[in-house]
């Protein structure tokens, strides 16, 4: 099949064609605003449309992650950093979830700023014994899981198949 065979108006084609990672420039993201105010923030195919050479899933995040005005612009606190470092060690990578507890900071930001800021810091406490581990705690190399036991391994459980009587 050639790239003539395949139309045009083909929309899985036309994602597929526009998925290439091409950055984006200060004029794409005016594009992009623009294009949010005449649509909305649900119509993502309708918005994607004014912009050649991106995804509806590349506009959504660059606008949730980057332009959006419920984002925090300003630079992190220590406060943030140690509040960061405390629900991250208590939810593990739930970026999502700890976003909750931060006002106009992503997940994508939360993590980050976690894994390029605060993440080798965080282990060199961890191998001085600075941080207290909770006991749940899985950063542990040499820590090794249990096995499951039968009863662990399905969701289902078994019973005598001469208590039911088949119809």
């Amino acid at each position: 099949m050639t790239m003539d065979d395949i139309s045009s108006s083909d929309s899985c084609f036309q994602e597929r064609r526009k998925k290439s990672v091409i950055p984006w420039t200060s004029n794409d993201d005016e594009k992009l605003l623009n294009a949010i105010k005449k649509y909305g923030k649900e119509n993502w195919k309708s918005v994607s449309d004014c912009l050649p050479n991106k995804t509806r899933k590349q506009c959504r995040e660059r606008y949730y992650n980057c332009l959006s005005d419920d984002i925090a612009k300003k630079p992190w606190s220590k406060e943030e950093d140690q509040m960061l470092i405390d629900l991250q060690k208590i939810l593990g990578n739930k970026w999502t979830e700890m976003s909750k507890s931060f006002q106009g900071r992503t997940p994508n930001s939360l993590k980050n700023r976690f894994f390029s800021h605060l993440h080798p810091e965080y282990r060199k406490k961890l191998r001085e014994n600075k941080i207290n581990r909770t006991p749940d705690d899985k950063s542990e190399k040499n820590e090794t899981k249990p096995p499951k036991s039968p009863s662990q391994k399905s969701a289902f459980i078994r019973v005598k198949s001469s208590k039911y009587e088949i119809i």
